[in-house]
């Protein structure tokens, strides 16, 4: 097939070729033809044109001094294209036998040849309708008409009109020009010819057709050749895949064999010298695969391995996929062995299987290793976490006991000096005390361990501990604290306070870091209603505002937490992040509007169960020690 569309296609290059050359050679040849002869298959006739008005006489012109009467007649050219070519050229040359004046041509231009073979001779062109007299060259006579004087041997060529349509000639059709001449007593115009060229397209003629039949042909023929090229493609590149997909299992398994359940048989695909010497190939493929695992595997695995090799079950064990099993080689160390349907059809019993053995010493000492790495940073852990616990508490036992004396120095002492210190110290610890609660929060909460410990407080209390952190952490600076409490609040509430306390402790913390002058406002509303109290908490600071990137990562985050909840969601573990992370852990959500060099806001909402609906009324503001007011 392909030979002949080769064959064919080179006759078609050839038939192009030989049609372009044929076309611009018949275009390209001039052809000749004298007088009026109707046996060419094109010619030009000139004759008299019979109708009275188109001959006429100009009596008494003077004429080399002498009176004559100058006869004037019309000529009709008329260009006859008898055959099937289209005509797309073509000139008329006049020879001059007699003596005459040419006056007028129409529609084309005239170039006029006088004194032809003298040194004199004088040439123009001209069109004789449309003319300056001042641009005339010849020789002429002018008596309101135009008279050029021609001689015998004198030459006029006519140059059809392509505006006035007579330089394309179809097939069968004429085309006629004209042309006026003065004259004494004959007028002889017969010796003349004309050059023309014919003209033909490349879809015209029966080798065009033949051609359009030839492409045709191999149109249909290559077609049938990419059909059957796509389907032998497509089968080899089935069978591709299947060679390369064995070739890529080469280089995992050492040894690979196709076995075919119905007949019983084991083919060799990859396989090595060692593992072929122990295969008894007499036996049917249980039983050769049987036989080298025997001899290969050690004694406690080979009742394993047989079953795993039995035949008959293996249909039903590969429904799913391949199957697997490892053992202990007395050659190699660990091995795998591992069955691999092939061949399977939809709705038929499986045929025929890979099967493949693998050495996987290597990999069984890297996760080995990987194991006991994890197991040693597992205990390591245990062991970090178990001091970490233990330091822990010894911690919080000293800051209790700092509380402790701290107690007993605001009970104990007259001044009021050291009674404001003891009151910082015991702001100190709190902080000190949330770092640590609050780094451990964060893990628990992450995990999703942490619990809600509600139970009954102080209103007042809180408020005060709030503002006296507030004045702790100020002390010593141009920062003012102001305050804006709502006396309407409920003077006992339940809740898990410890994590309250947390988040407040934190937002003054941020607040006091991003000032360096101006206020820090420490604000609570509540609203009670139904047993229950509605609470705002506000800290806003007049510092440098929270950078735009900073504010849009926290946005996202709280989104994140609306979303997904704390749990797992814990960034880095303090800040701002375990805020709104014990927020969203208590029901509530961490908000923030913030301009750059203006300061931020920092605010929440909360719900608290009332205990004691007793207004906490207007509480005094406590003051620290060296701090600013």
């Amino acid at each position: 097939m392909k030979k002949l569309l080769a064959v064919l296609l080179i006759c078609l290059l050839a038939g192009i070729l030989g049609q372009t050359v044929y076309v611009i050679s018949f275009n390209s040849r001039e052809h000749t033809a004298a007088g009026a002869d109707p046996q060419q298959a094109s010619y030009m006739d000139i004759h008299n044109r019979e109708d009275a008005t188109s001959h006429w006489m100009k009596r008494d012109y003077v004429l080399d001094g002498k009176k004559v009467n100058l006869q004037a007649r019309t000529i009709d050219g008329t260009f006859v294209n008898h055959s099937a070519n289209r005509i797309s050229t073509w000139v008329m040359t006049i020879r001059i036998r007699s003596e005459c004046f040419i006056n007028q041509a129409w529609c084309g231009k005239m170039e006029i040849h006088q004194s032809v073979g003298a040194e004199q001779e004088k040439v123009q062109t001209l069109d004789l309708r449309n003319y300056r007299l001042d641009e005339v060259s010849l020789e002429y006579r002018y008596d309101g008409d135009l008279l050029i004087p021609l001689h015998p041997g004198d030459l006029v060529i006519y140059y059809p009109s392509e505006v006035d349509r007579e330089l394309e000639i179809a097939p069968w059709s004429e085309v006629t020009m004209g042309m006026i001449f003065y004259y004494l007593d004959e007028l002889d115009l017969t010796d003349y010819t004309i050059q023309y060229r014919c003209y033909r397209s490349f879809a015209e003629g029966g080798s065009f057709f033949v051609l359009v039949g030839l492409t045709a042909l191999i149109l249909i023929l290559a077609a049938g050749q990419l059909v059957s090229d796509f389907a032998y493609r497509r089968a080899a590149r089935e069978v591709q895949l299947r060679q390369s997909g064995i070739a890529s299992m080469s280089d995992i398994y050492a040894v690979i064999y196709y076995v075919d359940l119905e007949k019983d048989e084991l083919t060799p695909i990859h396989s090595d010298p060692l593992s072929e010497s122990r295969r008894p190939k007499e036996l049917g493929a249980r039983d050769q695969l049987i036989g080298m695992i025997r001899r290969d595997a050690d004694e406690t695995y080979r009742k394993a391995v047989e079953e795993f090799i039995d035949l008959k079950t293996l249909p039903e064990r590969l429904r799913r996929g391949s199957i697997a099993c490892e053992y202990i080689s007395l050659e190699h160390g660990w091995t795998r062995i591992r069955f691999f349907p092939a061949d399977r059809v939809e709705g038929e019993p499986l045929k025929k299987v890979i099967f493949a053995i693998q050495d996987i010493t290597d990999e069984k000492v890297t996760l080995q290793r990987f194991e006991e790495r994890v197991e040693r940073a597992e205990q390591e852990k245990q062991v970090r976490n178990i001091y970490l616990t233990g330091i822990a508490g010894r911690v919080r036992a000293w800051l209790q006991n700092i509380q402790d004396l701290d107690a007993q120095i605001l009970a104990e002492s007259p001044g009021e000096k050291v009674a404001l210190c003891a009151r910082q110290i015991r702001s100190i610890g709190r902080i000190l005390s949330f770092t640590m609660d609050g780094g451990a929060d964060a893990s628990r909460l992450a995990a999703g361990h942490l619990k809600k410990e509600e139970e009954e407080y102080s209103a007042e209390d809180l408020i005060q501990a709030f503002e006296e952190i507030a004045l702790t952490m100020t002390a010593g600076t141009d920062v003012a604290v102001q305050t804006d409490i709502s006396p309407t609040i409920a003077r006992r509430m339940k809740g898990d306070v410890k994590r309250l306390e947390r988040v407040l402790i934190q937002l003054v913390s941020n607040a006091v870091h991003y000032t360096r002058e101006g206020a820090i406002r420490l604000a609570v509303y509540g609203k009670s209603r139904d047993g229950r109290d509605h609470l705002l908490f506000s800290v806003k600071d007049t510092g440098g505002g929270l950078p735009k990137e900073d504010q849009a990562a926290l946005e996202a985050f709280v989104k994140k937490l609306d979303e997904r909840g704390p749990v797992g969601t814990v960034g880095n573990g303090h800040g701002l992040e375990v805020a709104a992370s014990l927020l969203a852990f208590l029901g509530s959500r961490l908000e923030v509007l913030s301009t750059p060099g203006r300061g931020a806001e920092f605010y929440f909402e909360i719900e608290q169960t009332v205990v004691d609906s007793t207004p906490i009324g207007h509480l005094d503001q406590p003051k620290a020690a060296g701090g600013k007011e």
